[in-house]
């Protein structure tokens, strides 16, 4: 075979091969796309079906989005040029791989199914699992999502939420609130109880802290001259500048009752 008949082959074969890669890239971009129109559709059949259960929307429109991806992938290596049978036998393998290496990923995926067949929480419920507390914003194929009253978001895997006790409060808005911590540094003498006992008291009278979370009152350190101590009171954010002031002032007001000197 001559040079020229060889230019010629490699020219049919670059050419063969580069048809393929844009055939694979073109099928890859509708695959994405029909995955993100299907994901929003089915979200909309299944929210108004359902009258608006989002989490269960959400849910089966992120698995219909997972097995159109899967079935794009599949057909981008079939236009590369790779066997069906071998794509079938290689996906049989990497998913024995894939379940071995990411079991407790695949165990959160049954943990989603099992919250969302057997549903002990929806979209705005108040729950707690173990020692989270919040209110449920998602359950995502491999999570569930919590917002605190603090505002903060909690990411729990399926599996934890599907294995421990749940318990459900029912519908309750997140209260806008925000901790507040003084960090105190007080003789050994003091009398702590008595700190608690004044706090209860005096806090009960102002309208801006939240009287269901309490407060709390930890020793953090014991240092040679004294007690380190944190006093945690939780308030509502509106106002919470005037709250803080004020509070400062009922601190004071009963460390000095207490014949308390605060060296901080």
């Amino acid at each position: 075979m001559d040079s020229q008949a060889l230019m010629s082959k490699a020219l049919s074969t670059g050419e063969l091969l580069g048809l393929a890669i844009l055939k694979a890239i073109i099928i890859l971009i509708v695959g994405l796309y029909l995955a993100r129109i299907v994901r929003k559709r089915i979200f909309i059949i299944v929210n108004k079906a359902t009258n608006n259960d989002e989490i269960l929307a959400n849910f089966i429109s992120q698995a219909a989005s997972v097995i159109i991806l899967i079935i794009a992938g599949i057909a981008v290596l079939s236009a590369l040029g790779v066997q069906i049978a071998s794509i079938i036998a290689l996906l049989g393998t990497i998913g024995v791989a894939i379940a071995l290496a990411l079991k407790n990923s695949l165990s959160s995926v049954a943990g989603g199914i099992i919250l969302i067949v057997l549903r002990p929480y929806k979209k705005g419920d108040t729950i707690k699992i173990g020692s989270t507390e919040g209110v449920v914003q998602a359950i995502n194929l491999f999570t569930t999502i919590l917002k605190t009253d603090d505002g903060k978001i909690v990411t729990m895997p399926n599996n934890s939420a599907a294995n421990s006790t749940i318990i459900n409060s029912g519908v309750n808005e997140v209260l806008p609130i925000q901790e507040v911590i003084y960090a105190l540094k007080l003789p050994y003498e003091t009398n702590l109880d008595s700190i608690k006992d004044a706090l209860k008291t005096t806090l009960a009278s102002l309208k801006n802290i939240v009287h269901e979370k309490g407060y709390k009152v930890n020793i953090t350190s014991f240092e040679e001259e004294f007690i380190a101590v944190s006093v945690k009171i939780w308030c509502e954010k509106q106002g919470i500048e005037e709250t803080k002031e004020e509070l400062s002032y009922v601190l004071k007001a009963i460390l000095e009752k207490e014949y308390i000197k605060d060296k901080g």
